[in-house]
């Protein structure tokens, strides 16, 4: 079959050489993809070979074989042959090779090619989508989103003129903006872990007493933080409850009415820590991390171990309702997954669409956590009316320990049984060093909708969070899917708005 093999190589080469002239000469490109014209041909000339592929293989096989055997058939007169079992053997391996190859055609090739086509035709809306978004964000003053979306431009059409204007322009207010914050203050540097899961984990009567060592060093914030915490976590009965109040009662009043003081830098410091302690205490833990922030590199007076201290447990207090800009900066770069859809059910009846341009896994902190771009969340009513949604550019996504939850709370979530962690979703962002800048959801209502408790910056999602993964495979469309993924999403699929049969009937394809 080796002359066989050669005749059918040589005609594909040249079925392909058509398909590569016809696309470069033929071949129209839109006005809005010539910036990519040499990719669209060569990808639209690939893709015309993909198709004939199959009549190619089929035509040249038959050829190939009439070819080599026309000179030889004399060996095959009589009935059954040694001569005619080795060729029809030999055209049965060739054959079963084809197949091969005819697979991986149309299961890996093809859909691949579809792909990159598809992405360059949605090249001229995406730029402008990322342009409009980085001037956005730009104008918002949120610079490292802004940048974001400028490198996001810049990847997708580095040749755009308007992507270098947008790209400089937010390049040199970054520049300002990191001028104006340099000084020659000595900056401490975080060495710590968070603090605050440790300190939950104290016994009351722990607590009381580090109060009383804080106490006798005259640390009355960390006296005041152990006391009170220990009274929160007494019941009625505990008998350490009246003495974890007056620790706190003590340590406070010591606070309000604190030693003189060397100089004004160390009262205005003094002030300031008091300030952020008392934004701590109150749950404004984001005002708190800021104010902390800012007094680990205060002018002239260095940073106290309690400062340090509170400033950790601000800012794990943050992350559990925020996540931070800087954090979603390579998801462009790193992205496993886009144009993800599906829906979820809600106990009431209602029924969420979700729509996510983008995603990102990582590992971070011994778990497995997703940053999400371009969220897009729509609620209809059961009979399919218009509810109200939101969109945020980036979002957090984590894994929620379902046994966190009151067995109410699971019912009204709509939490179901043998479910260990439920997606949560962190949808407000800021920024690391200036407060203010918050990414937030951007909600519509219908005209009769005006239930807007959904405004929060957490979401429960109520599915299983073992099924994000098959759910981010399914974005890639089903013929890119493995035969166990669609074996094992098949049961879910209409729970996630789509159709089982269509997944049963691909497997059935497949195999």
């Amino acid at each position: 079959m080796k002359k066989g093999i050669s005749i059918l190589t040589v005609w594909s080469l040249l079925i392909f050489a058509g398909c590569m002239i016809f696309s470069a000469f033929a071949v129209e490109v839109p006005q809005a993809l010539l910036s990519y014209s040499k990719s669209y041909k060569v990808l639209t000339g690939i893709k015309y070979f993909l198709s004939l592929f199959p009549a190619v293989v089929f035509s040249g096989f038959i050829t190939g074989c009439s070819i080599q055997w026309k000179n030889t058939a004399g060996n095959s007169i009589k009935r059954f042959s040694s001569a005619m079992a080795a060729r029809y053997k030999k055209s049965v391996l060739t054959g079963i090779f084809l197949v091969l190859i005819l697979s991986l055609s149309k299961e890996v090739f093809t859909p691949s090619v579809d792909s990159k086509l598809s992405e360059i035709q949605n090249r001229p809306a995406e730029l402008k989508l990322a342009l409009d978004t980085a001037d956005k964000f730009f104008k918002e003053g949120s610079l490292d989103l802004s940048i974001q979306y400028a490198k996001k431009a810049e990847h997708i059409d580095p040749s755009a003129p308007q992507v270098s204007y947008m790209l400089k322009a937010v390049e040199d207010a970054m520049e300002i903006r990191k001028a104006a914050k340099t000084t020659e203050k000595d900056t401490f540097i975080l060495k710590q872990q968070p603090l605050h899961s440790e300190d939950k984990g104290y016994t009351i009567l722990q607590l009381v007493n580090k109060s009383k060592e804080a106490v006798q060093k005259k640390d009355w914030f960390n006296a005041h933080y152990y006391a009170q915490l220990a009274a929160e976590n007494c019941s009625g009965t505990n008998t350490n409850y009246q003495e974890a109040m007056k620790l706190a009662n003590l340590a406070w009043n010591n606070l309000q009415r604190p030693e003189p003081f060397t100089n004004d830098d160390e009262k205005n410091y003094f002030e300031t820590k008091r300030k952020a302690y008392s934004a701590f205490t109150s749950g404004d833990y984001l005002k708190a991390y800021y104010i902390f922030n800012s007094l680990l590199s205060y002018k002239n007076v260095k940073p106290t171990d309690d400062v340090k201290r509170f400033f950790e447990l601000s800012r794990e207090s943050v992350e559990n309702q925020y996540f931070f800009f800087d954090e979603t900066t390579r998801i462009h770069d790193h992205q496993h997954t886009e144009n993800i859809y599906f829906s979820v059910p809600l106990p009431d009846g209602t029924k969420d669409v979700i729509f996510i341009k983008a995603a990102m896994s990582i590992q971070k902190e011994g778990s497995l956590v997703r940053y999400l771009e371009g969220v897009n969340f729509i609620n209809f009513t059961k009979s399919g009316n218009f509810n109200y949604s939101f969109t945020v550019p980036y979002a957090k996504l984590i894994a929620q320990r379902t046994s966190d939850f009151s067995d109410e709370t699971k019912k009204q979530l709509g939490i179901q049984p043998g479910w260990d962690y439920v997606p949560l979703l962190l949808l407000h962002s800021v920024d690391r060093e200036t407060e203010g800048l918050i990414s937030k959801p951007e909600y519509k209502y219908a005209s009769f909708y005006y239930d807007k408790r959904e405004e929060s910056p957490i979401k429960i999602v109520p599915m299983n969070y073992e099924d994000i993964a098959p759910i981010l495979l399914v974005s890639k469309g089903v013929e890119n899917m493995s035969i166990p993924s669609i074996y094992s999403f098949a049961p879910k699929a209409q729970r996630y708005g789509f159709s089982k049969e269509t997944y049963r009937q691909s497997l059935v394809s497949r195999i």
